[in-house]
């Protein structure tokens, strides 16, 4: 009877051992995995919360994992998910950047939000005007993320020197351009030092040069859907970043990444972008900290969405992407966001004393925010991508090439009205 028992044993021993990786190979088939393509994946910050939350809702799903496919350029994520939306070739979590929301929607590649569960909960927790942005007629497609005010960086170690008032008592443009010129030379070591720092090439210009000297002045190159580029505020706006250029005040033929790196790098005097770029600084150079100004343009300041969360209708899993954008959107990860990446996720959640200390332009970002202009040409949003190329090339033939403003601005103008009978 014992020797039965232990062949009893025995044979049940071996038969665990056997199928044991049968049922690990069944319960490895049982997870599924949710794609999450993103610019932001190798970007300072952002990856770290990512990160946190692929991790946190992990854990508390086990069945389900996120697999990062960092895109190497934000300028070329969206030509990349066009490229796979086109194709069928459709990831789970899809990140979207806010000023092609609206071509997006036209192309008819989003899903309307409202269906889905706790959507309603969800809404009343965010700042109206916020989640306005993406409704259309009625319904929601785009959960907005990362809203922005942008910034005036600047070096207080090079405005001292130069004997240059900061920013805060400027009243106008000119006032800009002046304080550039004085604050740009050739130092001892032969290396020059830029006055203002900003993209002066490529399609970068329109949202890194150019349209900020245009919001600056309470305008927008649309108004109401109408095209309005021959305005004396566009023109101004051409004509000083021309003036900048052409005097060597802003380095000539540079990108948004070349103009960040002269920032940090000590070779600028100022910089207008995002308050991403605090963290960006804080990472590559933390001694410049301590002698870091922040403040605004003379005027408005752009702001925006910088990007946030769809589902498209071809995808597969969208419960489970949806949970995801749910657990991105908790209290706990909008509180860690601000913490971690200096941005705001647009919500009734106030900014924790951590994240204030971690990154003081959020104190700036919150001042500036509801008296911004928004990026995006109102009334003509979903031609965003469509504007940029019309736009670069023709601010390259008057900063480069001896088109005049006025003449360009024209140019502009009979383009965008052309764009917009369609």
């Amino acid at each position: 009877m014992k020797k039965n028992i232990i062949l009893l044993l025995i044979i049940i021993f071996v038969i665990c051992v056997i199928t044991s990786p049968l049922f690990a190979q069944e319960k490895k088939e049982e997870v599924i995995e949710l794609e999450f393509p993103s610019w932001q994946w190798s970007e300072t910050g952002y990856r770290d919360w990512f990160q946190l939350a692929a991790d946190e809702f992990t854990k508390a799903n086990p069945g389900i994992r996120i697999k990062a496919t960092t895109i190497p350029s934000g300028a070329n994520y969206n030509e990349y998910m066009i490229i796979r939306y086109e194709a069928n070739d459709i990831p789970e979590i899809n990140h979207v950047q806010g000023a092609r929301f609206h071509q997006f929607y036209k192309a008819g590649y989003l899903e309307s939000l409202d269906g889905y569960p706790g959507f309603k909960e969800l809404k009343s927790k965010f700042l109206e005007n916020f989640w306005d942005f993406s409704v259309v007629d009625g319904q929601q497609f785009f959960i907005p993320m990362s809203t922005y005010s942008k910034l005036l960086f600047y070096n207080k170690e090079m405005f001292d020197e130069a004997g240059v008032s900061y920013p805060e008592t400027w009243n106008s443009l000119d006032d800009l351009v002046i304080a550039a010129k004085k604050l740009t030379k050739t130092k001892e070591s032969g290396e020059k030092q830029y006055g203002y720092s900003c993209a002066s090439s490529g399609d970068r210009i329109y949202l890194y040069g150019w349209l900020p000297l245009v919001l600056c002045q309470g305008v927008n190159i649309t108004t109401n859907g109408v095209p309005t580029a021959t305005s004396p505020e566009v023109i101004k706006a051409i004509s000083v970043l021309r003036d900048l250029i052409v005097s060597g005040a802003t380095a000539p033929g540079i990108n948004s990444t070349q103009m960040r790196q002269l920032f940090w790098e000590e070779k600028a005097a100022m910089l207008y972008d995002g308050p991403w770029v605090y963290s960006t600084i804080k990472e590559l150079n933390p001694n410049m900290i301590s002698y870091l100004g922040l403040a605004g343009l003379p005027g408005f300041q752009a702001t925006g969405i910088s990007n946030g969360f769809s589902i498209i209708k071809n995808q597969k899993y969208k419960d489970e992407a949806w949970k995801f954008i749910m657990f991105m959107n908790s209290e706990r990860m909008v509180k860690a966001y601000s913490e971690m990446t200096g941005l705001i996720l647009p919500q009734n959640i106030p900014i924790t004393e951590k994240a204030i200390e971690n990154f003081p332009s959020l104190i700036k970002v919150q001042e500036y925010m509801p008296e911004g202009i928004d990026s995006n040409p109102v009334g003509m949003e979903e031609y965003v991508g469509a504007i940029t190329n019309i736009v670069y090339p023709i601010l390259e033939e008057v900063f480069y090439s001896g088109l005049t403003p006025e003449a360009g601005a024209e140019q502009i103008q009979k383009e965008l009205e052309e764009l917009n009978k369609n």
